[in-house]
C-alpha cells in the first residue's frame, strides 16, 4: 500500500508542476502587459501583497500537499502495524493518540519582498510609468502661463 502512494507521487508531482508552468506562463504575459497599461501590473502588485497570486497560491498548495503526504504516511503506518485486527475482520478506528500525532496545518506566509520577487517586470515597468508621469507633469507645468 504504501509503495503504491509512492509510487504515484512523481506523476502527481509532474502534472502538478505542468499546470502551474502554464499558470505562470499566462502571468508573465499578464505581466508584460503592464507596457500597455498600469492597470495590469497594480492588479499583479497588488495580488501579492495580500496574499492572492500565483506564487503564493503554488506555496500554500505545496503546503497543504506536504501536509496531506504526512498524514497519508501516519495512516498507512498505523493500518500496517494492525493488519491483524483489520484481517479479523474487525472495524479499524484510530483514537485520540493517533489523530494526537498529526500536527495541525499552519501556512506560514513568505514576506513581502519574497512576495514582490517574481514581479520584478511589473514592478520596473511601473516604475518607468511613474517616471513618464512625472516627466509630463513637469512639461505640463512649465507650459502654464500666468495671467
Amino acid at each position: 500500500m504504501k509503495a503504491s502512494d509512492e509510487g504515484s507521487l512523481p506523476a502527481i508531482d509532474r502534472y502538478f508542476n505542468k499546470r502551474f508552468d502554464i499558470y505562470r506562463s499566462q502571468n508573465q504575459f499578464l505581466e508584460w502587459g503592464t507596457l500597455l497599461s498600469p492597470a495590469a501590473g497594480l492588479t499583479l502588485v497588488s495580488m501579492a501583497l495580500t496574499g492572492n497570486d500565483l506564487e503564493q497560491h503554488h506555496d500554500f498548495v505545496q503546503q497543504v500537499e506536504t501536509q496531506r503526504r504526512d498524514m497519508n504516511n501516519l495512516m498507512t503506518g498505523y493500518m500496517l502495524q494492525h493488519q491483524e485486527k483489520r484481517k479479523e475482520g474487525d472495524e479499524l478506528k484510530g483514537d485520540a493518540t493517533l489523530w494526537g500525532k498529526l500536527p495541525p496545518f499552519v501556512y506560514h506566509q513568505p514576506s513581502w519582498e519574497v512576495a514582490l520577487k517574481p514581479y520584478a517586470i511589473a514592478l520596473g515597468t511601473l516604475g518607468l510609468w511613474f517616471v513618464t508621469a512625472l516627466c509630463y507633469a513637469r512639461r505640463s507645468v512649465n507650459q502654464i502661463t500666468v495671467l
